[in-house]
């Protein structure tokens, strides 16, 4: 049986996907060489590059300089100024518009603090793209070949909405129908926890797992899901939506409006102001005022100290506070039945842990701890959790890659699970 048009054309994006792959990973390369590496034919090999020069993507360096007897093979290699992406991260701190070539390198970034509402933010995007263009010096919009929108919240992918960002008041934004009316490109929404986990799988672990999943924890918490190489979005791309998981019936209200979230117990706002009155309440019980970062001395020789950040606490706690201990061994207790349960649920070959924790040596042991004895039914072993290791440039560099699948045709991470 002859293959059918739609199937020659997958297998194209598909070759093409397997491509740049290959470019993203080696930088230069011949058509010997990709033939070899891809497991493809000369002639496939010989049409797609053709095609991928013809269209822009792929600049030829010049020929090799081998000592061989034989015809010297042509570089190839992703071009590096015929074309560019724009990744915008929208953060809880700041905003952040890159541009990125097809290398996946980022050639110019703007940033401003963050705003919240989607008038504000719909204004923003309208200012953003021309402004970093005109900084960059880049005049022709043909140049600019795709744009993302990296959001936390929860994402409709296929209709390039923020269905709901609580953190940046968000509600039924559609990004990519304004964004449409002005820039002919690719364009796509992307949770920032698929963008995080994409960028870990893909930078961090060099692609060489098939089930990974990221937890991060910082202003909220979320994760980020790969099965079988793929992206796991959920149906309405609600998947990994796990901060308004009640673990705490008796806790702290949070901004969803019920009691005891995981975000009351480990995310940095609340977690500082539960340490806050945890000095108030230590500072009384020793007879004194907690007050400043300076602290104060009270009773016997007792220093309490009223944190006024986040990093403080962490600070703190590294140091031995008593009075923080009740606090952290609970958020341990907590992000440990999380990491099993995970674990238990899914079974990754990787638990990625991103945020605050992995930047508290002290917290992670006492995680690692419980999590030792935990009675778990198979051998985990403690290579499979692991800590983050992109930076937040990687991040936007990893939904650039995620990007170039699109705008190069292929279809190897854009086809997600949902």
């Amino acid at each position: 049986m002859k293959p059918i048009k739609g199937d020659l054309q997958t297998m194209k994006e598909m070759n093409r996907a397997a491509i740049l792959r290959l470019f993203h990973r080696k930088g230069t390369l011949t058509r010997v060489e990709i033939a070899k590496l891809a497991h493809l034919t000369p002639t496939t090999v010989s049409s797609q590059v053709d095609e991928l020069i013809r269209e822009g993507f792929i600049d030829e360096l010049g020929k090799t300089d081998t000592t061989t007897v034989g015809r010297k093979a042509v570089q190839l290699e992703i071009t590096r100024s015929k074309g560019y992406v724009i990744v915008i991260g929208l953060g809880g701190q700041s905003f952040t518009c890159a541009l990125v070539n097809f290398h996946g390198e980022i050639v110019h970034v703007d940033v401003v603090p963050s705003m919240h509402g989607n008038d504000a933010v719909r204004r923003y995007l309208s200012e953003a793209i021309p402004r970093l263009m005109k900084q960059s010096g880049i005049a022709e919009l043909a140049r600019i070949k795709g744009i993302s929108i990296v959001s936390p919240g929860i994402i409709d992918e296929q209709s390039g909405t923020i269905k709901l960002s609580r953190g940046l008041q968000l509600s039924e934004f559609s990004v990519q129908a304004h964004l449409a009316d002005v820039y002919d490109c690719v364009i796509e929404v992307v949770n920032d926890m698929n963008a995080s986990v994409f960028a870990e799988y893909y930078y961090g672990l060099n692609a060489a797992y098939r089930n990974v999943i990221y937890v991060s924890v910082e202003e909220g918490i979320g994760a980020g899901i790969i099965i079988n190489e793929q992206i796991y979005a959920g149906s309405n791309g609600a998947a990994g939506e796990i901060g308004h998981t009640i673990v705490d019936a008796g806790g702290m209200l949070c901004k969803c409006g019920n009691r005891g979230c995981i975000e009351t117990v480990l995310t940095m706002p609340y977690m500082l102001q539960r340490a806050q009155l945890a000095a108030r309440e230590a500072a009384v019980a020793a007879g004194a005022s907690a007050s400043g970062s300076a602290g104060v001395e009270a009773g016997a020789g007792v220093d309490v100290v009223l944190p006024q950040h986040f990093d403080e606490v962490l600070a703190l706690y590294e140091q031995g506070a008593e009075w923080l201990q009740p606090m952290m061994h609970q958020a341990a207790q907590v992000m440990s039945q999380l990491m099993a349960t995970i674990y238990n649920f899914m079974s990754p070959e990787k638990l990625i842990i991103g945020g605050w924790p992995s930047r508290s040596d002290t917290f992670m042991q006492e995680v690692k701890r419980r999590l030792d004895a935990f009675p778990f039914p198979t051998e985990t072993g403690s290579s499979r959790f692991v800590f983050k290791s992109v930076e937040q440039h990687q991040i936007l560099a990893g939904a650039a890659t995620w990007l170039l699948q699109d705008v190069f045709g292929g279809v190897h991470f854009s086809q997600r699970y949902s």
